[in-house]
This record gives C-alpha cells, structure tokens and sequence, in this order.
C-alpha cells in the first residue's frame, strides 16, 4: 500500500467551518469509471460505518445541479476520486472547483483518490487529463479552464491515497479509518441549550478574527478567563467543536488543574501525546522529556489544543511552552480563573467570560427547571432569588481556598460592603487595614474574583453570595460571632439583642428595610475590633431625613480605636460621642445628620482622609482642622444651609484637594487669605450671602476648578491671576457682578469660563495676553454691549456663547481670527443687525444660531462655511427681502418681509452636504420656493418647513435618507406629503388644514411620532368610502379630524413590536369611551379590583382611555398598584403643540401601556397585586394644573387567547367614538358580530366580534380576514 503524503498550501480566509452537517462525507466521481466497483464498495463501507455520505451519479447533463451544490456546502470532508476518465466530465470538473473553493473558504479538508492515475498527471495536466482539457477549451471560455486547471493542480498537491497495485479493499479500510479517526471520536458533549453562547463566540470572533479562523498560517494562542461556573469549559468545547474538524490533530486536555495536582503534569503529557499518537506507546519518564517529545511530534503539524482550567504557569510550560512547539495554523486554547497567568505566559489573545444578562439568566433558569424558556402558567409565585446551587457555591469556594489570607480578607470585605463602590475609596481604606489593597485587588481582578469598570469594584452575584455564606459559616447559629454583619435583619437582631463580640469587624446596615431601632452603649460594648460602620438608606428621600429611624441616648457611646471608616447617614446627635478616640479613621461620612458641631473637645485624627456632613442642616461651625485633622483631603459640606462660618484655619490645609460648600447659603465669612498649595476643587456655588472672594496668597497653581455661582461676589481680586493652573471657572448668575480684573488674563491653563447670567456685568475686560487654551466662553444673558476686538487673542476658542445678550449691537471683525470656533450662538440678541463680514473665514464653524436678531443681510463671506451642520435662525426682522448674492444667504433672510413677498431659494445646495440641522420656517415659502436641489443635504437629520405657505414639498426629499425629524405644523396651504425616506421618525403636520384624506405617505414608515390633529377637511366630491384619511398609526400618534369620515388603518408588520414593546396613542373628536374599555368611571381616575392569577404569559398591557372638555397642552396618566412601594409603575403622557386658541371641542384619549415597559418584576409578582389604579392630569402652560378637563376615563387589563396556529398582530385603534364612526357597513361582516355600536346620525355601524374587540388584538388568519371584510 502506498500512501500518498504531499506537501499542502494553506490560504487564509475569515470564514469559520461551523456545523451542524448534513454529510460527513462527499463523494466525488466518474461514474463510468468507478460506478459498479470502487466507489460502490467504498460507499457501501463508509455507510456501514455509520458515516453519512453524500453520492450522485453524473450520467446526464453537463450542468452541476443546486441539490450537488447544496450538498457540497452541507458536507464537512470530501473524498475525490480521480480516475482515468473523470477530467473527461464537465460536471466533475465543475464539482472539484466548488469542493475547492469550499476548502479555500471554509477549510474543509479534501482527501484525493488517485485511482489508476499519476497524481502528477492530474496535477499538471498530462496523458488524459490534458487532453480532456485541451477538448474543454475549445467549448467553454479559456477563463473558465484556467479556474479549472487551477483546481486540478491544488487537488494534485494533496496528500491523498495512490492506488495503483493492491487489494482495493485494503484502501478503502484505510480510507473508512482515517475518516472515522478524523470525525467520530471528536465531538465532545455539550449542553442542548446554551443560552447567550452565540453571543460570545461572535464577540470573540469580531473582536479577534485571526484567532478564530483556522486558516491563518500564524500559531495563536487564546486565552478565556472568568471566574469559576461562567462557562469558560463550555465556551471551549463549542469552539472545539465548531472549528476542530480544520485541524490534522485534536486534543482536549480537561481538568488541568485538578490532574496536575492528583496526578501531575506528566499524567497529562501523556494523555497529550495519546491523543497524538494513540496507537503508539509514548515511554517518558519525566516532564523534560515530555516536553522535548510534544515539541518533536507537533512541530509539523496542524494542531488544536485546548487546555482547560489551568491554574499554574508550570502547567502551561510543560504542555504548550510556547508557538514554535507546533506546527503553521495550530490553534491553543487556554481556560483559566487568572488572567494575570496568561500574561505572563504571552497569550495572544485573551478574551473574558462575561455573566449572561437579565434576560438570559431568566430563560437559562427556566430551561433548567421547566425545560422551556419562560415559567409555567401554574408557578404563581415566581421567585427573583434562589437558594444558591451548592456544586456553583463548590467551585467557587475551591478559588477562594488558594488565595493568602490578605487576599481572602479583601474579598470578604468586597462581598459584604463594597461592591460597586469606586476603586480608589476602597483602597485607601482596607490600606488602612493593613491589607496592601492596591496588590490585593489587583490579584482579584486577575482571579476574576472582581471586575474594575470606570475604577469601581464589581463582584458578580454569585461570588458575593459565596463571600457571605462564608463569613456565615464561621458561627452559623450565631451571627454575633460573624466578622462582618451586612443583612439588616441579623444586624437588627444583634444589635437590640446585645449580641456583639469581638469576631465583628465590619456592620453595614440598610435602614430602608427597618421600621425603626434603639441602639444602646451596650450593643457596641464588646465589639472592641470594628473596622467599619455604615449606616445608611437606599432613597435619600426627606421622610428619611425628618422621621429618623434610629433612637440614641445623649450618652450613647460605641468603642471607635479600631474605626477606620464611619458612614452614619442621618446620625440623630449633635456630634459624636464625647468618648469618639478613632485615631486610624480615614473617612468619616455623616451626610444628612442632626449635627450642630463635629466633635466635642479636641481630638487627633491625623489619619482622617475625608469629611462629609453634606445636607447637615443644622450644622453651624467647622472646627480647627489644622490641629485635629492636618493631613485631611476632602471636605465636603455642600447643602449646609445653617452654616455661618469656616474655621480661618481652614485656609492653611496644605494637603486639602477637595473643599466643596456648595449651597451653604447662610455662609457669609470665609478666610481672608488663603494659601492652600494642594487645593483642587473648591466650589461656592450657591452661597448667596457670599460678598467676597479672598485673596490668593502664594502660586496656588494646583486649583484646577473654582465654582462660584449663584454668589453675591461684585468682583474679583487681582491676585485671582495666582491661579495659573485653573481650568474651569464659574460665575453663571453672580448678579452682582460688575467687572472682570484684566489679571483674568493670566490664567493661561484656563479652558472654560462661563459668566452667564451676569446681569450687571456691562463689559468684557480686554484681552491683555494670548489665552490659547480657552475654548468655552459663555456670556448668555449678560448687558454687554460689544466684545473687544483683542478677543482674537482666544486662540483655541471652540464655542461662544452670547444668547440673550440684549444690547449686543456688533460683533467685531477681530472675531474671526477666532480660527477654532465651531459654535457661535448669538440667538435673541436684539440689537445685533449684523455679522462680522469675514464671517466665511470660521472654516471650522459646524453651528450657528443666530434667531431672534436685527440681522439685515448676512456676509457674503458665509457661502465659504463648508463645514456649517447647524445653522438655526428662524423669525429674523429684515427691511425687504434681497436678492441671494450667496449660496445661504436664504437662511438669513428669511422672516416677515415688509412687502410680504416669501423667500426665495437657491437652486443648489451641494456645497453644504454636511448641513444636519435646517430652520426654514416661517419664510413665507410660495408653491415652487422649494427646490428639487434640496436633495443635495445628504447629512440632514432635521427639517422645520414650518408656517409656510406652499402646497406641496419636491419629492426630492425622498432621498434625505439620513432624515429622522420633519416639521410641517401649519402649513395651511400644504396638500399632500410625498414619499419620505424610511429613516423619518417624527414628523409634526399639526393645522396643516388643507391636507388632503389619503395624501400622506406616513404608512410606509417606522416612525416614533407622527402629529396630525386638525388636518383634515371635507372633500365633497367623494363617495362616502373614499371619504376616510388613511394614517399609519404607531407609537404616540395624534389624529383629529373635522372631516365627516375618517378612518385609522395600520400595517400588521409592525404590530408584534408595538404590542409587546411600545406604549402608543391616539387623540380624536369624541365623547365617549368605547364599550370594550370594561371599567369606566366619572372624573379623573379610577381603580379596580384584579382577579385571582391575572397575569400570565397572555398578558400584553393595559388599555386606557380618558375623555376630555377640550385639548389641554399636556396630559399625563399615572398607573399604580397598591404593593408598588418605590414610585409609581409608570407615568407617561403627552405634549400637545400648536399656536392659537386652544381647540375647545371634547376629545377622546385612549391609549395603551405595554407590560415590558412596567417594572413589573423589580420588587413583587404581579399576581400578588389586588388593584390597578390610573389618574389623569391635564395642564396648560401658565398655570400647573387644568382641573375638570377629564371628563371620564376607563381601564381594561389586555389578554390574548392562544391560538394552536401561527397567528399574526394586528392593531384595532378603531374610534368608536368617532363623531360619527370610521368604519363602513359590510354586509358580510353580519354573520360574525354579537355586538354592535350606532352612532344616531351615522349610516354606517362599527362591530367587532365579543372579546377581541379591544384597542389591540391577536387574530387567527380567518379572524384577519373578517377584520379585512369589516374595513379594518
């Protein structure tokens, strides 16, 4: 026998070889040749071995089949064989390019059958094989042999089986044998139902192409790390599945950590090379030499390698030390707990298991305990939280065992107090531990015990469990023997018991979750070793702060010399205890408390980091810190409102970063001088008694932020220039403010200075120096009355804010040197008549908004603001109109012209492609003003055409296909909307009165929020089926129509998403609620009784529906339950927009809410609620409320039938109430209605059958053909 080994070439390719197959095995042929002997014996013996075969016999036609090629894509190997005559058969010639196509692409592994023939003959084409291509060329396009010559010779490069001499039947044992060995031992077993797998195979594919696509040449090596139980082995096996079949060898070595220890690494060398050679016996006799075999043997070959749980770099040393052990393509997979081993090791890739979400955590759990993805109908009670699984809390537990007892205690600590908690907080307190946080949370992370996402802490679920039934099992008929307490029941319990000892380290307690508790002296007594003490609530609500739920006595005391952090929201005393001796505190946090004064006496906390008594309403002085806290950090006592004065001391903290007084409004003395060298931040913000800034003593160049708002400051000192590293100053709404100092100047670090609001402040200072690195500049709302033309010394200046400054009458020409501006906003400056004249000279302005100014005519210069994305300047006063020297100049002149003659518009835009924002309304827009040209503004999003009076809009902006919003309110002139590109989302047509029935096209749209009350008029000349207004109705659309007939149609595809997902709407003329609205009720609101088990998988959501007097400007629906403690389930409700009067006739509301979009499960099983109530509340814009508007409302809880076939949404949002009715009498509608609904000046009827008459439906197939012969 004379096996046939060639050298191969490998192409890349970025496409995965992913099952499931439908034949393993492709059979390839001449039937002429091999029909009744070869092949028909091997396909006898393949099939006998269970492998499935794909076999067709090419004895007619020259054209491959769509069955051959489907079978050729469904097939994970292919067996050719190549025999004296089988170049002969186009059909077979076409067959071997597809199959090697296949393996370029996918890389399938192609095994050739030299059958009588010289494979060098098939490779260069010689004896038969030339001659059978040289009779092809003569038929068929020389392009088309050359791709097949192509295949013959990769194909006759193949290792593959050369039979020449020999019994047959010995080739095709070999031949079953290497398939079988290639295929049927290699799949490994995995669960049925792996949810939320897809997602990471294709995240790790995206993310790392090379290392999934076997193809590349490269030797890679991956690496997949999470914590224990994430699915790290399931996710490896999958992969190995999926992709194994492109590799010559394949090797899963599971429980690497496990065997290394019980067995040791030569074990699983051994099972490595077994797998390699498994008919072989591998004699080693130590790790060295293991390692100098796996070398020799894989050097040369395709391999994939799979590691599982590797928890040692030994390990991965003596089983895949590094790339060069295997051959080109070879692939390493490596699971493990400790990411920081494969960095060491130089993975190339690592990838993290990441937790499934909320949903899919649900769906897994189902199948797992009702093998299905959602709960069973009869599990009323369906729990949020389960028992922990005990072989999870195993695994886990065998993690936490190695690491050192620092490392044990910091994750302990993690568990039970500071998950999510920032990074840099929760080192710098378990650093005063003594538990190095910075090396021990770095090795957590490596562990994946904790991940770090924007520098907080997070510990998964699991793990956290883990954490707390460990400190549990240290006593666990005790909990006064635990470490750290962290459930608010067992505090509660150890506390009023007195049950403390000093195993406690650590109390965290949860006060939401109490009604109340009196705490003793004695409750503390014997916790001699507390760490830590945190106190607090989930809601920061006011009955928190003014019904406090803990009792102290005067006396009451609690041994601190171990405390290093104290966290009492609400603490109920005038200041610590006089017995309070913490000298390793490093925070102290007492926000919301009754204290009057920190401390009694003096103390030294020459450790303390932080202070914070924010919204300590009666505290009213600040201690000396110098003395007491010297190395103190942060101070922060923002909403002190009681607060007079600081300690002078308080200036001469040299080691404060951080000192934050915001809205202590009574504060009227703070230190003359200061001299705080390391000052950061330090904020004044709404200290309104606040006269005076102090001087800066020294270079206090480490103040990066100075927030002085709201202030009664008038001006500020020279020495304000000492700042030189200040980045952000801000003085919006210092209404005392006079004047800047042009020392101002001086800070050259300065990036933002806002003084809007300034009412005083007459004029901006001159620019005395270059202030390059300035670039927000806010003057809103100011009195100034020009800028200094040194203002182009602001270099670096992004964005100029000057809206509403009233007596701005000119804008200097020094302005545009200003090269870097890219927002300009001048907008209700009434006195500005003009725009600089080399205005066009901004070439990085992208917005400017200029609405609401005297501007007369714009620059010339403005046509070269290439890069101009916004430009807002709608409602300007001009003398005339002018002609359009320039490309924009449209947009400038647009507004109530004297003469009343409307704008016109250029016929090009194609200079402004990067326009998203464009306001012509109220330009008194003519039929034709509007080009054809404005399809040319490819990136605009939003287009106001409002208040114009054309009658129609150029079907040019059907390709606007970046248009998501259009704003077409009372054009009343307007007739028709054309076709609109699918990318529009909201479109307001409100009072466009003349807007003809069945002339818009918003039916063929996915939109968010269509406007169209008050849009309809009679058409007289139509019969009365034709006279019905046709709108596609999605979420929060308004109708209203004076029309005699109008009708409501809607698009079945879109219904599923709005049923199961969005809220939706609809307003119309009316005066009553619809029948099917089962519960109605006098007034504004209403509650009703639910039944025994409403909710179940049916349930969709629920149908509301109010009436009102007349159309307010806002209406809002509340709707609670009576368990739902935490706010309500949902408030929702809409604004309604238009000028003018008020539309005073009476309008129906209804609407429906979507269970998805109700918290239903966050904190209670809806089957446990006994009522639903709704409130309506209508307002208008001068006054908060508008009572007697709702006139009625009603409620109905929606639920489906299930239907045995498939069945399809639709949406009923059928006016009953219509003033008349929409729909038209069928007459063959008769047969299927039970009830009936007659207006008494209608001449038609609107019917539905008995329940599935609702707002929203699920309909059979045969139920929709009776909504369709109804007109619906």
């Amino acid at each position: 026998m004379d096996r046939r080994r060639a050298s191969s070439s490998t192409s890349t390719s970025t496409s995965t070889c992913i099952g499931p197959w439908e034949y393993e095995v492709f059979l390839s042929f001449r039937g002429q040749d091999t029909r009744q002997n070869f092949t028909d014996h091997l396909y006898a013996a393949l099939y006998q071995k269970g492998i499935r075969t794909f076999r067709m016999d090419h004895t007619k036609g020259e054209m491959i089949l769509p069955t051959t090629l489907r079978a050729i894509e469904m097939s994970r190997c292919f067996l050719v064989i190549l025999s004296k005559n089988y170049a002969h058969s186009k059909w077979c010639l076409d067959e071997l390019k597809e199959i090697m196509e296949s393996r370029r692409q996918m890389g399938k592994i192609v095994f050739p059958v030299f059958y009588h023939v010289n494979p060098s003959d098939v490779r260069n084409q010689g004896e038969s094989y030339g001659e059978a291509l040289a009779n092809h060329e003569r038929k068929i396009p020389l392009e088309y042999t050359q791709k097949l010559r192509a295949a013959l010779r990769e194909v006759g490069n193949l290792s593959g089986w050369h039979i020449q001499n020999g019994f047959e039947s010995d080739f095709i044992e070999d031949i079953t044998r290497v398939i079988l060995m290639k295929f049927s031992k290699k799949l490994l077993q995995v669960d049925k139902n792996l949810i939320g797998m897809d997602y990471h195979l294709e995240d790790m594919e995206e993310n790392f192409p090379q290392i999934i696509d076997p193809l590349s040449n490269n030797v890679r090596m991956v690496g997949i790390y999470g914590f224990g139980g994430i699915g790290k082995t399931t996710m490896a096996k999958v992969l190995y599945n999926r992709i194994g079949a492109q590799f010559m060898i394949t090797s899963f070595i599971a429980n690497v950590r496990e065997d290394s220890k019980s067995r040791g690494l030569l074990y699983l060398q051994k099972q490595l090379l077994h797998d390699i050679l498994p008919k072989r016996k591998n004699f080693i006799r130590n790790v060295d030499e293991g390692i100098h075999m796996i070398k020799d043997r894989l050097c040369f070959k395709k391999v994939l390698l799979v590691l599982d749980d590797v928890d040692d770099l030994n390990q991965l040393e003596a089983l895949a030390g590094d790339h060069n052990w295997f051959g080109p393509g070879s692939r390493i997979i490596v699971t493990t707990r400790d990411k920081h081993l494969l960095e060491v090791h130089e993975i190339d890739a690592l990838y993290e298991a990441k937790k499934l979400d909320h949903k899919e955590a649900v769906e897994l759990f189902c199948w797992n305990a009702f093998k299905q993805n959602h709960p069973k109908k009869t599990m009323k009670h369906f729990q949020t939280r389960w028992e922990p699984n005990q072989e999870i809390q195993r695994v886990l537990k065998r993690s936490y065992d190695v690491l050192d007892y620092t490392q044990q205690q910091i994750f302990l600590d993690v568990a039970c107090f500071f998950n999510g908690e920032d990074k840099d907080f929760v080192t710098r307190i378990l650093d005063a531990c003594n538990f190095y946080a910075e090396s021990g949370i770095g090795v957590l992370g490596d562990k994946c015990f904790i991940t770090i996402l924007d520098n907080k802490i997070w510990m998964h679920d699991l793990l956290q469990q883990m954490g707390r039934d460990i400190v549990r099992q240290e006593c666990p008929k005790d909990p006064g023997k635990w470490s750290r307490l962290c459930y608010p029941e067992v505090v509660n319990r150890v506390l009023t018991r007195k049950m403390g000892t000093e195993a406690i380290e650590g109390i965290l307690l949860n006060l939401s979750r109490l009604m109340r508790i009196h705490i003793s002296t004695e409750a503390f007594a014997m916790m001699k070793n507390l760490r830590l003490l945190k106190i607090y609530w989930d809601l920061e609500s006011a009955f928190m702060r003014e019904d406090n739920k803990v009792k102290l006595s005067k006396d009451f005391e609690f041994p601190s010399y171990e405390l290093r952090y104290l966290h009492w929201h609400g603490y109920p005393l005038e200041s610590l205890p006089l017995g309070f001796y913490a000298e390793d505190l490093v925070e102290l946090d007492m926000c919301y408390s009754s204290l009057k004064r920190l401390w009694e006496g003096d103390l030294l906390l020459e450790k303390l980091n932080t202070i914070k008594v924010s919204f300590s309403q009666h505290l009213i002085e600040i201690p000396d810190m110098t003395v007491t806290a010297p190395n103190l950090e942060k101070l922060i006592l923002d909403g002190c409102s009681s607060l007079l004065e600081v300690h002078p001391s308080i200036g001469k903290l040299n080691k404060l970063i951080l000192l934050n007084l915001k809205n202590c409004k009574k504060l009227i003395c703070f230190p003359s001088i200061i001299d705080m060298k390391a000052l950061e931040i330090l904020n004044f913000s709404g200290c309104s008694g606040l006269k005076k800034f102090p001087n800066i003593q020294g270079n206090m160049e480490n103040l990066l932020e100075l927030y002085l708002a709201s202030t009664a400051i008038e001006e500020l000192p020279s020495s304000i220039g000492h700042l030189t590293g200040l980045v952000l100053l801000d003085l919006k709404w210092c209404k005392n403010l006079k004047s800047l100092s042009t020392s101002i100047c001086k800070l050259k670090s300065l990036e933002n200075l806002s003084l809007s609001g300034c009412s005083k402040l007459e004029s901006f200072p001159e620019v005395m120096e270059n202030m390059d690195n300035l670039k927000e500049l806010l003057l809103d709302g100011t009195p100034i009355e020009v800028l200094p033309s040194s203002i182009e010394r602001l270099k670096g200046l992004v964005l100029l804010n000057l809206r509403k400054c009233k007596n701005l009458v000119s804008l200097s020409n020094g302005m545009c040197n200003l090269t870097s501006l890219e927002t300009l906003i001048v907008s209700g400056c009434l006195q500005l008549n003009n725009l600089p004249r080399n205005l066009g000279s901004l070439q990085r302005l992208a917005q400017l908004h200029a609405d609401g100014t005297a501007i007369a005519q714009p620059p010339d210069s403005i046509v070269l603001l290439r890069n101009l994305q916004v430009l807002i300047y709608p409602g300007c006063k001009i003398l005339a109109p002018t002609s359009l020297g320039s490309l924009f100049s449209f947009w400038l002149l647009h507004g109530n012209s004297s003469n009343g003659i409307g704008l016109r518009l250029p016929s090009s835009f194609s200079s402004f492609r990067s326009l998203s924002n464009l306001d012509i309304s109220d330009c008194k827009l003519i039929e034709g003003a509007i080009p054809n040209g404005i399809c040319s503004l490819i990136s605009l999003k939003k287009l106001d055409l409002s208040r114009n009076n054309f009658l129609s809009i150029p079907a040019g902006i059907s390709e606007l296909t970046n248009l998501k919003d259009l704003r077409l309110g009372q054009c009343q002139s307007l007739t028709g909307i054309p076709e609109l590109p699918p990318s529009v989302r909201d479109i307001d047509a409100h009072n466009c009165t003349a807007l003809l029935p069945g002339s818009s096209s918003v039916n063929t749209l996915q939109g968010l929020q269509f406007l169209f009350y008050n849009c309809s008029k009679p058409v007289e000349d139509q019969s009365s089926d034709d006279k019905r207004t046709e709108l596609q109705i999605f979420p929060h659309i308004y109708v209203s129509s004076t029309a005699s007939d109008s009708s409501v149609t809607t698009s079945p595809v879109m219904m599923q998403k709005l049923l199961e997902n969005i809220a939706f709407s609809i307003v119309f003329p009316g005066t009553g609620i619809p029948e099917w609205i089962w519960h109605q009720n006098v007034g504004s609101s209403i509650k009703i009784q639910l039944p025994t088990d409403w909710y179940s998988d049916d349930f969709l959501g629920f149908a509301l529906c109010s009436v009102l007097e007349h159309l307010p400007e806002r209406i809002i629906c509340h709707l609670n339950s009576d368990v739902f403690n935490y706010g309500d389930l949902k408030d929702f409700g809409h604004d309604f927009h238009w000028t003018g009067n008020i539309v005073g006739s009476e309008h129906v509301w209804p609407g429906y809410q979507p269970c998805s979009q109700l918290r239903l499960f966050q904190f209670n099983d809806p089957n446990e609620w006994n009522h639903i109530e709704i409130s309506f509340e209508a307002a208008h814009r001068f006054n908060s409320s508008a009572s007697n508007v709702v006139k009625k409302c009603g409620l109905r809880e929606a639920v489906t039938e299930q239907d045995s076939i498939e069945v399809e949404w639709t949406l009923v949002l059928v006016a009953a109430v219509m003033d008349p009715p929409m729909i038209p009498r069928s007459s063959s509608s008769a047969n299927v209605l039970k009830n009936d609904y007659h207006h008494p000046e209608a001449r038609i009827r609107i019917s539905m059958e008995g329940d599935h008459f609702l707002a929203f439906c699920r309909a059979t197939p045969l139920q929709m053909q009776r909504f369709q012969e109804l007109g619906i």
